[in-house]
C-alpha cells in the first residue's frame, strides 16, 4: 500500500462511526486522557443490532516491540481484544467462549458455491485471526466484522482475509474501553481508529480500506458530504444582506468540488450550472437531507448533466443530443437505485442459492417521499426548462454584447 492515505472516507457506509479521539496524532507521547476511552464504544446489543465493525490503519515492522493492540475492553474472557499485529503478525480479534454456534460448511463441492448451516455445532472460537502477515513496516487498512448470527470475520487492505470463525462477543460496560498499545508509550503506527455499531458490508469495508469514491451504481461522488457541511455552513440565502460576500464563497466552494471553471467558448454556462448545483443544495437543505444524500444526489445530476451534452442513442437524425426521455430514464434509474426499497427488492429477488452480493447492502440511500421531493424539484428545475438548459450546455454563445440605442418621442 501506498506509505500515506488521506484517512477515513465516512460517505462509504450509512451507520455513522465513533472516530475514537480523533484529535490523537500519534506524534509523541501517549497521555492517560488518551488511552483511556471511558465507555467510547462496546459490542452493541439489541433485536435490531446487526452486529458491529473495527477497522483502523496500522504500520509495523516485525521487529517492533509491542502487542499490537489497537482497541481492548476488559481483559478477555472477561472482554475482547482487537489487535494488529498481533504476536503471529496478523490481524486477530480475542473474545470469550461461552456459547455454542452453528458451524458453517461449503457447499462448493456439491458445486452450488454457498454457505450453509451443518447440522453439527462446534464450539464458539475464543480468538479469530487472519492469515496474512501485516508485520512488514507497510501502512495497512485492518478491520474485523461481527454479524449478530455469530460469525466474525477479518479484512486486511478491504479483502477478506482468512474463514469466518464462530465467535460469541458480549458487552462489558464494566471495563473501560482502552486505546493502543498502553499509557505513555509512543504510538506512531495507528491512525484512523473507527467504530461502528453496524455489521458493513463487503463492499464497505473495501470502500474504507481504498478510499473509493465509486459507488456500485456507476456514478463517482464528486462533492464530498464533509463539503456540503462547508457549503451549509455559509448559509447563504437569496435575499440576505451578506449574500454578495458569502455567495462568492459559496460559489467557490460549489465550482472547486465539482471542477467547473468558465469557458471562453460558453460564458453562460459556468454561472447556470453553478446556480443549479446551489439551488440544488439548498433544496436539500431545506428537506433535512442528510450531507451523504446530498453529496449522492449532487452526483447524480452531475451524471444527468453529462448525459445532456452526448450523443442521443434513439433518435433517427444522427449527431443529435439526448433526448429529455432518455436524460429523465437515466435520472429515474439511479435515483431509484439509491433507494431502500430497490436494496430491499434486490435482497428479496437474489437467488438464495448464491452468496449474496455485498454491493446490495450499499444502495439503500433515499426514503421513497425524499424521491418524491427531489423529482419535484429536478423536474419543476431541469426537466422543465431542459431544452434551455441544453442550449446552454452544448451550444457555442457568442461573448460579445452589442449595444443599441434606443430614442423615444413624446
Amino acid at each position: 500500500m501506498a506509505e500515506e492515505q488521506e484517512g477515513p472516507v465516512p460517505w462509504c457506509v450509512e451507520t455513522p462511526a465513533v472516530f475514537l479521539d480523533a484529535a490523537w496524532k500519534f506524534d509523541g507521547e501517549v497521555t492517560e486522557d488518551d488511552f483511556t476511552q471511558g465507555q467510547g464504544f462496546d459490542a452493541p446489543t439489541g433485536p435490531h443490532v446487526t452486529g458491529f465493525t473495527l477497522c483502523a490503519r496500522v504500520k509495523r515492522s516485525a521487529d517492533t516491540e509491542g502487542s499490537g493492540r489497537i482497541l481492548q475492553k476488559g481483559d478477555p474472557p472477561q472482554g475482547w481484544l482487537f489487535a494488529a499485529p498481533d504476536e503471529n503478525g496478523v490481524v486477530s480479534f480475542r473474545a470469550a467462549a461461552t456459547e455454542s454456534r452453528p458451524r458453517l460448511e461449503s457447499r462448493q463441492s456439491q458445486g452450488e458455491g454457498s454457505e450453509v448451516p451443518a447440522s453439527t455445532d462446534e464450539r464458539a472460537a475464543s480468538s479469530a485471526g487472519g492469515e496474512k502477515r501485516i508485520d512488514d513496516g507497510e501502512w495497512h487498512h485492518v478491520a474485523v466484522v461481527f454479524r449478530s448470527e455469530g460469525f466474525l470475520r477479518v479484512f486486511v487492505d478491504g479483502i477478506p482475509d482468512g474463514d469466518d470463525m464462530a465467535m460469541q462477543v458480549v458487552p462489558v460496560p464494566e471495563f473501560p474501553l482502552e486505546l493502543g498499545i498502553g499509557p505513555g508509550q509512543t504510538a506512531t503506527d495507528i491512525k484512523d481508529v473507527q467504530a461502528f455499531s453496524d455489521a458493513l458490508s463487503d463492499a464497505q469495508i473495501f470502500g474504507l480500506a481504498t478510499n473509493s469514491k465509486d459507488l456500485c451504481t456507476g456514478i463517482c461522488l464528486a462533492m464530498m458530504p464533509e463539503e456540503v457541511v462547508q457549503y451549509q455552513k455559509i448559509k447563504v440565502e437569496p435575499g440576505d444582506a451578506e449574500e454578495g460576500s458569502n455567495g462568492s464563497a459559496a460559489r467557490e466552494l460549489v465550482s472547486s468540488a465539482l471542477a467547473l471553471s468558465p469557458d471562453a467558448d460558453r460564458p453562460v454556462q459556468f454561472e447556470v450550472t453553478c446556480s443549479l448545483y446551489e439551488d440544488l443544495l439548498r433544496y436539500a437543505q431545506s428537506i433535512c437531507l442528510t450531507p451523504r444524500k446530498t453529496a449522492v444526489m449532487v452526483a447524480i445530476l452531475r451524471s444527468v448533466l453529462s448525459l445532456m451534452q452526448t450523443r442521443s442513442k434513439t433518435t433517427t437524425c444522427v449527431g443529435e443530443p439526448a433526448s429529455i426521455s432518455e436524460c429523465f430514464h437515466e435520472y429515474k434509474r439511479l435515483l431509484l437505485a439509491h433507494t431502500f426499497a430497490a436494496a430491499t427488492a434486490a435482497t428479496a429477488q437474489k437467488d438464495l442459492t448464491q452468496d449474496p452480493d455485498p454491493s446490495i447492502a450499499t444502495l439503500g440511500v433515499f426514503t421513497l417521499p425524499e424521491v418524491r421531493l427531489l423529482t419535484e424539484f429536478m423536474t419543476g428545475t431541469l426537466f422543465q426548462h431542459f431544452l434551455l438548459y441544453q442550449c446552454v450546455l452544448v451550444c457555442p454563445q457568442d461573448s460579445l454584447l452589442k449595444l443599441v440605442e434606443v430614442g423615444l418621442e413624446r
